[in-house]
């Protein structure tokens, strides 16, 4: 029996995967490059950033060239996690129309190209990083309220991770949540 990949069709040939083999999956998709799947000015945000790194226990490329460091107050509230894979935060990102809480992240997921996706779907390489891509942020944003509940509280940016001001602004980024 033949399965194609998700909503792309990919034909015979092609790797694909899933729950099965996250543990293998394209090198570009190692915990050392996550951070470069977050959205837009998000990945230069000089907050989020660094402390996404921190907790995925990962030496950042771009730290030594951020030209700001705002403050890391959640920093101690946000332990890095020995145990967190790629496998891990695939599964996490499969599972996170049940755990987030928040109407315009669930409005999100539901209008995503990959609602309704489970971790037996099978993804050919451009479909999972476009997966991850699209998700990544919303497993950030969920770790970070789970372990710094008071993080939900900020200000929502209205240009949300298209602002500009959070990859050289750190007063900016460190008030304002990016939705």
């Amino acid at each position: 029996m033949f399965h194609s990949g998700w909503g792309c069709g990919a034909q015979p040939g092609h790797r694909l995967w899933n729950a099965d083999n996250w543990d293998y999956t394209p090198r570009d998709l190692r915990l050392e490059t996550m951070l470069e799947f977050l959205p837009s000015y998000l990945k230069h945000n000089v907050y989020e950033r660094p402390l996404l790194a921190h907790y995925l226990g990962v030496t950042d490329p771009l730290g030594p060239s951020l030209r700001y460091a705002a403050p890391r107050s959640t920093k101690s509230r946000l332990a890095t996690d020995p145990s967190m894979t790629v496998a891990r935060i695939l599964e996490a990102l499969c599972d996170l129309p049940g755990i987030v809480n928040n109407v315009e992240h669930t409005t999100y997921l539901e209008q995503c190209d990959f609602f309704g996706i489970t971790n037996a779907e099978l993804l050919c390489g451009p479909c999972l990083r476009n997966f991850v891509q699209a998700r990544f942020w919303l497993f950030w944003q969920s770790v970070k309220v789970g372990a710094a509940p008071w993080e939900a509280t900020r200000q929502n940016c209205w240009l949300g991770y298209d602002c500009a001001s959070q990859a050289v602004d750190p007063e900016h980024a460190y008030a304002k949540n990016v939705r």
